[in-house]
């Protein structure tokens, strides 16, 4: 095992242990914020979460997108409420623009501020709106209204996409000036609130190079898509791993019901699954650093995300819904935790690109 790889493990334990002694579900959802504020806090100063992908010289830990997804996995399996796997995207895009010497001085201030503090990142402009076009850009101004932003009514710091194509930008925007108006919404996952968020004039500072043709937006939503993949898959683990434990111990006719055939035959189908959604989440964070393709998911990011993302998402609703029914009556209840999977599922399969649409390009592609 190399020393990446020990790395990576410590930190997956060390996120995993630090989130099952201190991250309270249900009290989060119900909070203000919608998540633990202060476990955030903790997490930034604890763990160094926040100045994960930072690098050294502005005082982070100077790692890469391998380890961020790491946390985003640890994070997804536990369906914690939390603005960290958005925050360790802006962090990751904003460390490759540092790297290339791209970024600004208000990237390289926000980079500072990300290693020294709890700064909450929201990325607005990863989903359609329906009805609405894209946020348009007009001397130094952005000016439109982006739907379904995560964690958009709290957080610290916006990073927005206008345009489209070609035209695409990235801006961060500063979410307590009077250009912007954020309106929490009704989400099916109680775990991540949504906002839609109006800008009206807002002051944006701009991260994307001129003349760089989309490149900063399309790699940004390639990053978002891919974290949802690695955050299903390990979701997707999570509630076939409590389900297999669970039949185990449910006993009927007296013996424990996962000696049942049927039952069995269904637990393998699904961790087929699981492992392909796995094996395709590791891939794209693979080709993500170093755009290498080594099998036929294709050679380019744009596309290796999206496949990753549907697959992803797909599976988690497929092992989510099949979870609910294994569990039998008490897997439909409130107080049950399976509920929140299977609606991360759903919101998942909607976020940054639905699969239909996702596939629609996909095919256009071939």
């Amino acid at each position: 095992m190399s020393e990446n790889e020990d790395l990576r493990d410590e930190m997956r334990k060390a996120v995993a242990d630090f989130l099952r002694a201190e991250s309270d579900r249900r009290a989060a959802m119900d909070g203000d914020h919608g998540y633990d504020r202060a476990l955030f806090r903790r997490g930034v100063a604890d763990l160094g979460l926040g100045g994960l992908p930072v690098p050294e010289r502005f005082g982070g830990l100077g790692l890469g997108f391998a380890e961020a997804a790491v946390v985003i996995e640890e994070f997804g399996r536990a369906v914690a409420p939390s603005p960290v796997p958005d925050t360790l995207i802006a962090g990751t895009l904003l460390s490759e623009s540092a790297d290339a010497g791209t970024p600004g001085e208000p990237g390289e201030a926000l980079l500072a501020r990300l290693a020294e503090e709890p700064v909450a990142i929201a990325v607005a402009g990863l989903t359609e709106t329906p009805g609405r076009g894209p946020v348009v850009a007009d001397g130094g101004g952005l000016s439109g209204v982006v739907g379904a932003v995560p964690h958009g009514a709290t957080a610290d710091v916006l990073l927005v996409i206008s345009g489209e194509g070609d035209d695409a930008a990235v801006h961060l925007v500063d979410p307590e000036q009077p250009g912007v108006t954020r309106t929490p919404r009704r989400a099916l996952d109680h775990t991540r609130r949504l906002a839609d968020v109006e800008l009206t004039g807002a002051r944006a500072d701009r991260l994307s190079p001129e003349g760089d043709d989309g490149a900063l937006a399309r790699r940004l939503v390639a990053l978002a898509r891919i974290a949802l993949a690695a955050e299903s898959a390990a979701a997707a683990q999570a509630c076939l791993d409590e389900t297999v434990g669970y039949l185990k111990v449910r006993e009927q006719f007296g013996r424990a019901i996962g000696s049942f055939q049927a039952l069995k035959h269904r637990c393998a189908d699904l961790a087929v699954a699981v492992h392909g959604a796995v094996a395709t989440a590791q891939y794209a964070v693979r080709f993500a650093i170093t755009g290498e393709a080594t099998d036929e998911l294709g050679d380019d990011l744009p596309t290796v995300a999206a496949v990753a993302k549907v697959v992803g998402a797909d599976t988690l609703m497929r092992v989510a819904a099949d979870c609910l029914q294994l569990h039998g009556g008490v897997g439909f209840t409130f107080e049950h935790d399976l509920h929140l999977y299977f609606k991360r599922g759903k919101a998942n399969q909607l976020l940054a690109g639905s699969g239909p649409a996702l596939r629609r390009q996909l095919a256009a592609r071939l």
